[in-house]
């Protein structure tokens, strides 16, 4: 009897672990996404307001795009 309760408790445990693993994970994706987003809307804010900074932007990520395939 001790040994089954000893099995199920560890199934149980191991059962317990992966769903906090999962949550774990869901949690820090939603996180990503959710200051990914932020970031996303501050920039395109600070493009729609500066037309120069989006110029001299968009050419330095070519550039920078370039630099990348010739290496």
């Amino acid at each position: 009897m001790t040994l089954l309760f000893m099995l199920v408790k560890s199934n149980m445990l191991r059962k317990f672990m992966l769903i906090q693993i999962f949550c774990a994970l869901g949690l820090n994706i939603f996180a990503l996404l959710f200051l990914m987003n932020g970031l996303r809307k501050k920039m395109e804010n600070l493009f729609s307001k500066n037309l120069t900074f989006l110029h001299n932007y968009l050419i330095l990520s070519l550039g920078l795009f370039i630099v990348e395939i010739l290496n």
